[in-house]
Formats: C-alpha cells, structure tokens, sequence
C-alpha cells in the first residue's frame, strides 16, 4: 500500500487492513477528485446496488466487507488509510505524538467535529476525549464480540484485565483534557496508529447507548460520518443521509457531503442493464454484464473502468484445526491444480498471495509440482457463506482427479462472520485487499504480529522479510522478497491460494467523482461525490 513504511516516520499510520473474509462485496468503490473544469454540485441520491447481506451499523460486530463499507459511511477513526496515495493520515485525530520509548501516543482530536443529529436526542454532540476513551472501552468489554479486541488486550496497559472484568477502566487510555487521549502501552509498536485505523476502533455517540443500551445501538447508531442512517431494510433498501454538521470541506472549502441521500438497493446481479437504462441504480460491477450489455452501456455513454490485481482469495487452514493443516506436501498439491481453475476475466487463478502483473511477481517464482498424493485421504471440509456452494462445487471437481473428497458446510452471515471472529472454522475461504499497490500491504497479514491473528504465520524469518520489503525500493530486490516470502507462507502448511480478483465498474456518466479503485474495502467515500443534472 505505499512505496515504503510510511508508519515508520513520527506522525504518520502504515497501511490500512482491508480486512479478511470469506466473501468481497463485488461493488468497489473509492473517490477521487472532481474533474479538471468540474462543478461540484450540491442534491440528488446516489443509488447503489447492495450484493451481499450485511449486518448491523456496529463498528464492534464481526462482518462482511458490504457491512464494513457502510459502516465508514456513517462512522469515522482517529487515523485513516488514504486508498490513494497509501499513506496513513490522521483523520478524527489532527496529530500525534510518540514518546522516545516508543509506549506513549498522545492523540490530540480534530475541533469542530459533531455527532449525527438523531430524533429524540438534542442537537449533535461535539466528539471529545471521553467518547474515544468510551468508544475503545465498548470496544475491549467483555461482552464485546470485536474480533480485533485481542491485539489490543495484548498491547494496550490494563486492556486485559479490563477484558477480564478485573478492572472499571482501561489504565492506559488517559484523557488530560476534553481534545486529547494519551496511551500507554506494554511495549514498544511503531505500527500502534494503524491499529487506530481499524474499523472496531471507530468512535461512536455514547449518548446513543447511554438512552438505548449496546445491544440496541444497532437499530440507532452514530457516528461522525458524512452519512447517517434512515432506513435499515437489508433485504430492500438501506437509505443514508446527508450528515448536515460534517466536519470535512471540499478542495474550494466547500461543506461535504455533496450528496442528500445514498440508497444502496437489493440487486442478485440480473436485469443490471435495465436497472441502469432506467435510473434504478446509478452503477453495478462490470463482472455481472456481458461482453453485448457492456457494448450496449458503452454506447449509452455509460463509463467502465478495471484496475490491477490486488486482491487474493484463498483457503486458511487453522493450525491443529483440520487433519490437512500443517501438511505443505498436501496443500502444495492441492495448490498445484490451482492453474486449471477457470474464470470470466475478472478473476485469475492464483499461485500465492503476490499478483500477476504486479511490480513484484515473479514468473519464475511457482511452487514445485508435488506428485499425487497417496490415496485414501480425509476429506477436506470447508466452511462457507450460504452463498457460496458454487466454491464448493468447484473446488470439489477441481481435487476430485487427485483423490480428494471436498465437503463443506454453507452458513447464515451472522454466524458465519461471527464464527470467523472465534475462530471456530478449521477451514475457511478467505481474502486480503491491500488498499494500495505495495508488496508489504499484501503481505501485512502473514506477519505476527499481524491484527489478522488466524492469518499471522508466527515465523520470525517472514517477519524480518516483511520488515525489510517495507524500506526496499530496488523491484529486482522487492521480487526477491516477495518469492521468499510466498515460499515461506507455502511452508506453513497455512493457505491454499485461489485467485486474484479484479476490480471493475460500470457507472452512470451523470455522476461524478465516482472512481473504480484498486483497494477501496473499508474506505467507501463518497462524500465528494456528486450528480449532474
């Protein structure tokens, strides 16, 4: 996601996860600035089409990519990853500070910004440095069910007995005064304002939970975003607002959002043209058209735009978890049929984590064909989404030639992103998306110190790797690292690699701003968009 370590530098954050699961929502979506000449103009309703089922406007519940993109539309971090340029930058926090030990941050918060204005409540409130403290305590309680709870637990001073319910507060979250929150940590990690770019550590309005209690805030969240909540109807219509009081201005100095409302509609990919043609939606991913509708759009003047490979699919196989785990002579022969997997040309089958076509792929880097394995095996189980029975299909006629029986159990959303977070999944598909183009975001997650805890190898050779590709700019060099690093992550006996996923969309000529992004996962801004009349 950057061209070096950006995080290794005083007041700057690293790269922003982009999360990890079993499924990518297929519209991506990321803003750019207006076009040169271009009047930013203010109204009218975006209208999106909504492909997965999502959960509620949590930041602390376990979800899916769909989920976390409306989530960074109606709540905010105190640092942000900029999906542009791969820098971290502060975001509801204006600057920080490190001490000389690397154990203390001092955050000082951004004046000016509000809450959302909810029926029932009075006007926004003004965010300070109780509601952060609050916020992160939400988010360590020992009811929480926030999967990214541990990495804090492990590094955060009195997080764990907080978790434990040993303690009424976090000792090491002190806010002096109403604009600034210090942390105290156990150890030295440069890389702590990144974790404060996780979506769980998002900033809430404590006023809401105090009236209706956490396991309600759901049905009426808050946040700092430039969209509020209007309508929750996941399998129809979910409808935001524009947030009057946002804090942001345009590039002139103009309020954000442009927008008045965004509405994300239920849409199962067929009828796209019509729903385009029409006005029902405003812009759909290019993988559901066909080679005559995207003609036919063309021709309309409707724009589509791909980008690069960034983003890999996979299989996790959780240590001691599955009979196959810890087995690289089996997973590499698994890994070796990959190539005959087929795809429409948004997807390419994949033989590790680092892409084709990018900077550090090397051709020559391919894992050495193992022989058949010997016969019987166990079957290999896999857990899905319960949408998600073609991966079955396929990968059970993918291994089948080589003697091996795929099975798999297909589950509710709920459960299923809730069993990601306990790590009840011996084997799962999963996914990374590096919100920008460099070899150490895509390999962020193999790391172990990783907040992707079931990824995290814990092999201290990829770790000085990983470390050493964050400060390299030669690409010869980088290419080297990057096949080490894959021969490593096929060692671990961890990850099947599926394939690379392409990023495209198809869009109404009427909006503007709107822009196809390589990594834009948790980052769906769409505050400087807007609608020609």
């Amino acid at each position: 996601m950057e061209r070096e370590g950006p995080s290794s530098r005083r007041g700057k954050a690293g790269v922003r996860w982009g999360g990890w699961g079993c499924g990518l929502l297929l519209l991506a979506l990321c803003c750019g600035g207006p076009p040169g000449g271009a009047v930013q103009r203010y109204g009218g309703v975006l209208r999106l089409p909504l492909n997965e089922q999502v959960v509620p406007l949590d930041p602390i519940l376990p979800a899916p990519v769909a989920s976390q993109q409306l989530r960074g539309l109606v709540f905010e971090t105190l640092v942000r990853q900029d999906s542009r340029t791969g820098e971290g930058v502060p975001w509801l926090a204006e600057r920080w500070e490190v001490s000389r030990d690397g154990r203390t941050y001092t955050f000082f918060l951004r004046p000016g910004v509000y809450f959302h204005a909810l029926p029932g409540l009075p006007a926004g409130a003004a965010l300070d440095a109780a509601g952060v403290r609050r916020s992160l305590e939400r988010m360590l309680a020992p009811s929480s069910p926030a999967s990214q709870a541990g990495l804090f637990e492990d590094l955060l001073l009195g997080a764990s007995a907080y978790r434990r319910g040993q303690a009424a507060s976090v000792e090491g979250i002190e806010t002096p005064d109403e604009r600034t929150v210090v942390f105290h940590l156990l150890r030295e990690e440069r890389d702590f304002p990144r974790f404060l770019s996780l979506p769980e550590t998002a900033v809430v309005d404590c006023r809401v939970v105090d009236r209706w209690g956490s396991p309600a805030f759901r049905e009426h969240p808050s946040g700092t975003g430039p969209f509020r909540l209007a309508l929750w109807n996941p399998y129809a219509e979910i409808r935001l607002l524009r947030h009057e009081g946002y804090w942001r201005k345009g590039a002139g100095g103009q309020p954000l959002p442009y927008l008045n409302e965004v509405r994300f509609l239920a849409f199962s990919g067929e009828g796209a043209v019509s729903d385009l043609l029409s006005g029902r939606l405003d812009a759909v991913s290019t993988s559901v058209l066909g080679e005559q509708e995207r003609s036919l759009l063309d021709a309309k003047g409707f724009t589509t735009r791909s980008q690069a490979k960034y983003n890999f699919i996979g299989l996790l196989f959780l240590p001691g978890r599955s009979p196959w785990s810890g087995r690289p002579d089996w997973l590499g022969a698994l890994q070796a049929r990959v190539p005959f997997l087929t795809f429409q040309e948004l997807y390419l089958p994949a033989t590790g984590f680092v892409p084709p076509g990018s900077p550090w792929h090397d051709e020559g880097c391919r894992p050495v064909r193992r022989p058949p394995m010997p016969s019987p095996l166990p079957d290999l189980h896999i857990d899905l989404l319960n949408r998600e029975a073609g991966v079955g299909k396929r990968l059970a006629a993918l291994w089948a030639p080589i003697g091996v029986n795929v099975t798999w159990t297909l589950h509710g959303e709920a459960d299923y992103w809730r069993g990601l977070a306990e790590e009840r999944f011996p084997v799962c598909r999963a996914g990374w998306v590096a919100e920008a183009p460099t070899l150490w975001s895509l390999a962020e997650p193999f790391r172990s110190r990783s907040p992707f805890r079931a990824a995290s190898l814990g092999d201290p050779l990829f770790d000085r790797l990983w470390q050493k590709s964050r400060a390299e700019e030669d690409p010869q060099v980088l290419k080297a690292l990057a096949c080490e690093m894959e021969e490593r992550v096929r060692r671990s006996g961890r990850w099947v690699f599926l394939w690379h996923e392409r990023v495209s969309l198809t869009w109404n000529e009427k909006v503007r701003g709107l822009e196809a992004c390589v990594n834009p996962v948790m980052d769906m801004d769409l505050s400087e968009v807007w609608i020609e009349p």
